[in-house]
């Protein structure tokens, strides 16, 4: 870099310079963001699959609640079968 004077004009010297610091130090900031966003990225993909395996768990769940569902829709319900034990005590005195 040349000298910095104060009191001299601008050249194209002193604006490559200057051009060439400013875009070294965005470069330097780009890789910092970049290096952050590169872990980030790790981290959401680690939460996705982990969520990925959450709703296969849970759509298994879902499904054994629904055949729990109709195993127990062929049931008799505690009213009906107290209701037929009376019935059948009626007879079972008689």
């Amino acid at each position: 870099m040349a000298k910095y004077d104060p009191k001299s004009l601008v050249t194209n010297g002193y604006l490559d310079d200057a051009i060439s610091r400013v875009v070294e130090g965005m470069d330097k900031i780009a890789d910092g963001f970049k290096s952050e966003f590169v872990k980030v990225h790790k981290k959401v993909d680690k939460v996705e699959t982990k969520l990925d395996n959450i709703e296969v768990g849970l759509s298994e769940v879902k499904d054994e609640v629904q055949g729990l569902k109709t195993d127990l829709s062929t049931t008799v319900s505690k009213r009906e079968f107290n209701a037929f034990k009376i019935k059948l005590g009626r007879f079972a005195i008689s």
